[in-house]
């Protein structure tokens, strides 16, 4: 299975009164080839289930209109938790393709999870970056691709790259190595998935040391 694309799979929307990144029913039907109908059905199981004050943070109904008809169709939009509660319940071989996937990588935002590769050997070399955002904002994450994964970041944000720094290609087991150390160094200054409020400078200087010992 290819890597999802970032455009089809992540949108900016405001959900529970702020910005956030998310996916929706449709685009889960289509990812997954199942009938939009029966997503529609797990979604409000899960729903029933869920207490008042929890659904509306994962889930949201709205509706779409299909070209040329005036007739309005229900969907919903998903946060990235609300997204895993969902596909986490799917069977089919898509679905054992991303929870093998999500099992190996354990992505923690629909940004990592663009990255995945589901039934893909991870590329030999691998980049651990550090992004400073113009809102001063700073990034941390791994990539294969610069270019197309800081394409991925901007779109995907909102944001503008202002800074950043990058290690030379590394083996992929080093590069996870460094980034986890790098997350968990400044886990306390997290914002939202892999965004930190920590200064620039401050995150490179590590990097640069983890990176550093890494060819020791």
């Amino acid at each position: 299975m290819k890597k999802i694309e970032e455009k089809k799979l992540v949108m900016l929307k405001s959900f529970m009164k702020r910005e956030q990144a998310l996916t929706t029913s449709l685009i889960v039907a289509e990812t997954f080839e199942k009938e939009h109908k029966n997503v529609l059905r797990d979604i409000e199981e899960i729903v029933g289930k869920l207490t008042a004050e929890t659904a509306p943070a994962m889930f949201q109904k709205s509706f779409y209109k299909v070209e040329g008809q005036t007739r309005k169709y229900p969907m919903y939009y998903l946060n990235f938790d609300g997204f895993l509660l969902l596909a986490m319940g799917l069977s089919g071989k898509k679905a054992l393709e991303f929870k093998l996937a999500y099992i190996k990588n354990k992505p923690t935002s629909f940004e990592e999870l663009i990255e995945l590769e589901f039934n893909s050997p991870p590329a030999t070399k691998t980049y651990v970056y550090v992004l400073e955002m113009d809102n001063r904002s700073v990034k941390i994450g791994r990539t294969t691709d610069l270019y197309r994964r800081f394409n991925q970041i901007t779109n995907a944000s909102g944001l503008t790259i202002f800074e950043s720094c990058h290690t030379v290609p590394l083996e992929h087991s080093d590069a996870c190595r460094i980034e986890t150390l790098l997350k968990r160094n400044f886990e306390k200054h997290k914002i939202n998935g892999e965004f930190f409020d920590v200064p620039f400078d401050v995150v490179k200087q590590c990097l640069e040391n983890y990176a550093e010992l890494s060819n020791l």
